[in-house]
């Protein structure tokens, strides 16, 4: 593999600053109308230099968007007739405008070369630490909002000019397993590691439990891929994995009620942790109502005081807008994924970090995500086609 170029601002091209500043600035949604704000029209119009006009090449998101779109639209349709009050159509522009910009994504950086590729990841990843430690020691010495958008949340819990945490927290979680994957890499070791501890300090000012579970659990797979790593011999590296995983299978049979419990007494610790319970038991309901192509999007629950509600989970909003066929859509693209990233598993903790997140919030749902995905699907993509050459993606 060739090495690595020096990052030089000057290298990108100025068309491409447009999607590196769009997703720098995608968690401030304060700055939304509409659900339009500088950063989704600053990716849009990054898009218009790389959407192909004729043939958009086949790949896994591809697949993905058009199985995930097509199943959720039937499911529009049965939730008209079966829970009209339920569906939002307002939400089909969201998923149109995420599938644009994915897609647009893949395309135009997989015309890139790798390490150019690599150079805007790490430019928009630096861009983002820099910018959102400069907004909070803002919001601590100058004032606690910025051009008009709130950087904390009821006084406590930093926001970075979102209208809630979790916009910033998804991606500070992404942010620090990015950052140490360079770090374990020895890629400028002090650097990386200061960066990667400005994005945790303020992941943990946002006060996000759900960024909490996120972080501890990307931390556990990473101390399990860098206990493989200690091995050279790829075969030997394998079965470590896989002693890794029979164990950790092993402790969840043997301790499944001590996890359960622990799991139900950390979900009730938050503040809304009853209603998150509430919520999670509907599903069975909007299941039935939909099993095979969902309900489309919309609100399927209801909170405690009889509001209709989304689940405010990825998994539980997969399965509820687009039923069966969506969620197993889903899980392809997954393993898809986590095959391709078997060649740099250092990429894994960051995607097991969005996924994470996936748990209490609707991550599928937000720009950062795909920003994220689309990123390290391209390299991943890129990294196996240099080594195992331009058929491995007929291959999979």
């Amino acid at each position: 593999m060739s090495k690595r170029k020096t990052i030089i601002f000057r290298d990108i091209r100025i068309q491409d600053w447009l999607l590196i500043v769009g997703l720098i600035l995608a968690p401030m949604t304060a700055f939304r109308i509409a659900k339009i704000g500088p950063a989704e029209a600053l990716c849009a119009a990054w898009t218009l230099f790389y959407f192909p006009r004729k043939k958009i090449t086949r790949n896994a998101i591809l697949s993905f968007f058009i199985v995930f779109l097509s199943s959720m639209l039937l499911g529009t349709v049965w939730g008209y007739i079966v829970v009209p009050s339920e569906v939002v159509l307002g939400h089909w522009f969201t998923w149109i405008y995420l599938a644009y910009i994915s897609l647009a994504m893949y395309e135009g950086l997989r015309n890139n070369q790798l390490e150019y590729n690599e150079n805007m990841f790490e430019l928009f990843s630096r861009g983002a630490a820099i910018w959102y430690l400069f907004l909070y020691l803002y919001s601590l010495f100058i004032s606690k909002t910025f051009l008009g958008a709130p950087l904390w949340f009821y006084g406590y819990r930093f926001t970075g000019g979102a209208t809630n945490p979790h916009q910033i927290a998804l991606l500070m979680c992404g942010l620090t397993f990015y950052f140490l994957r360079n770090v374990f890499k020895g890629k400028k070791m002090i650097i990386n590691a200061f960066f990667a501890s400005v994005c945790l300090y303020l992941e943990l000012q946002t006060d996000a439990s759900t960024g909490l579970a996120s972080l501890s659990l990307s931390a556990f797979v990473l101390v399990l891929i860098l206990v493989g790593h200690i091995f050279k011999g790829k075969r030997v590296r394998n079965v470590v994995y896989f002693l890794e995983g029979l164990i950790i299978l092993a402790v969840v049979i043997i301790g499944y009620r001590y996890i359960y419990n622990l799991l139900f007494d950390w979900i009730m610790s938050d503040s809304n942790g009853i209603g998150r319970i509430n919520l999670m038991h509907q599903i069975t309901n909007s299941f039935k109502k939909g099993p095979i192509f969902g309900l489309g999007p919309g609100v399927h629950a209801f909170d405690l005081m009889g509001n209709a509600k989304e689940y405010h989970s990825t998994y539980l909003e997969i399965l509820a807008s687009s039923g069966i066929v969506g969620m197993t859509a889903f899980i392809i693209l997954t393993v898809r994924s986590f095959k391709k990233m078997r060649i740099d598993d250092l990429f894994l903790p960051i995607l097991v970090a969005i996924y994470v997140y996936g748990l209490g919030g609707y991550a599928l749902r937000r720009l950062i995500y795909w920003g994220f995905f689309v990123f390290i699907f391209v390299i991943s993509e890129q990294m196996n086609e240099r080594i195992n050459g331009d058929d491995y993606e007929k291959v999979l």
